[in-house]
């Protein structure tokens, strides 16, 4: 089998991804939260600098899995892990399930483009899906309680308004999953719109009825 290439990661620290927080019929809802500001609001820069971040490094990562080698198949999916060992962190092509991980694997980023169209709204998205790996659990964690998290879903998208007059929404999506000390699957989610100058963040959590046989899912 031919080995992977491996690129060795430089000295670059990057600030870890702000996170806050399926429809399916085993899911319990908790209500639900929405704040609106605009440029008049004290928390208005902040939350667009937040917003800025998030751009920026979602655009390193489209760099990285630019390359052939991280291809994974057809519709545009592609992946990358990444590894530590005696000489630092190095990023390889490929992503696996999480049985077949190995002791030194600290995360795998899974990337998916689209395009959705329902007339008159067009939305061309990206889909990043990070999960930790053995050596990377507590890197990946809920800044509320320190909690590992199994799995961030994140969706970064530009949507067409069905109004004419109206500027293209920016959005962020992210669904974060954890066990909770009853090993119920436990959900979080946060979004984020930028439409012309108001911007709006929602959240919402939710939370399996049933616990979970399994502390890792594949």
């Amino acid at each position: 089998m031919t080995p992977r290439k491996t690129h060795q990661l430089g000295g670059r620290k990057e600030a870890p991804l702000a996170i806050v927080g399926s429809d399916d019929s085993d899911i319990v809802q908790q209500p639900s939260h929405s704040q609106f500001f605009t440029p008049e609001d004290a928390a208005y820069d902040y939350y667009q600098e937040l917003f800025k971040g998030f751009f920026e490094k979602f655009t390193r990562w489209k760099e990285i899995l630019a390359a052939e080698e991280y291809e994974e198949g057809k519709e545009e999916r592609r992946g990358f892990s990444v590894f530590r060992s005696n000489s630092g962190l190095s990023i390889q092509a490929g992503t696996t399930r999480v049985r077949d991980d190995p002791p030194d694997k600290i995360l795998e980023v899974r990337n998916h483009t689209y395009l959705n169209k329902t007339e008159p709204i067009i939305a061309l998205g990206e889909q990043f899906l990070i999960r930790p790996g053995q050596a990377g659990r507590h890197l990946l964690v809920d800044p509320e309680d320190g909690r590992s998290l199994e799995e961030v879903e994140i969706r970064v998208s530009m949507q067409s308004s069905p109004f004419e007059d109206e500027p293209l929404m920016r959005l962020i999506n992210i669904k974060t999953e954890r066990l909770s000390e009853e090993k119920r699957r436990d959900f979080r989610y946060l979004k984020y719109c930028s439409q012309g100058k108001t911007l709006k963040v929602y959240t919402s959590h939710n939370q399996s009825a049933e616990p979970t046989m399994n502390e890792q899912h594949p």
